[in-house]
């Protein structure tokens, strides 16, 4: 049987429509899922993005590459700290869409410590890539 490779990328919260890609994608039992990052920030429902990624990646091979805007969220879950950069950036929404959600559980979000340390940046001049940041 021959898999499929399937790339996502720029999610930013919008979890109704990830969840519409997927299902109509038919996406096969030994087809890899590679995630480009930013699943976070932007439309208010980023809690639910990072719960149905972590989920979905019970059931199919999954990669996931961490952007800028999941960086500023891990740190945020991690140290209830939310960076001014952040904030300026759409951070104001994933807070939201995390309310009602225990500290202790925000804090030991799992989703954030498998996600590569790799950042890549994809920008009008060219792609680079930067490797084991200090997170």
């Amino acid at each position: 049987m021959k898999s499929k490779t399937w790339v996502l990328g720029d999610i930013h919260g919008a979890y109704k429509a990830l969840k519409q890609v997927i299902e109509k994608a038919g996406i096969g039992q030994y087809d890899q899922l590679i995630f480009l990052g930013d699943y976070v920030d932007g439309w208010p429902e980023s809690y639910q993005v990072i719960d149905y990624l972590m989920n979905l990646s019970r059931h199919y091979s999954c990669t996931f590459i961490r952007g800028n805007h999941d960086i500023w969220c891990g740190s945020w879950l991690a140290e209830n700290v939310a960076d001014q950069a952040w904030l300026e950036n759409k951070g104001s929404s994933t807070i939201t869409s995390y309310a009602g959600i225990g500290q202790e559980e925000k804090a030991c979000t799992p989703f954030f410590l498998r996600v590569s340390k790799t950042i890549i940046w994809m920008k009008k001049t060219g792609c680079s890539s930067m490797q084991d940041l200090q997170l």
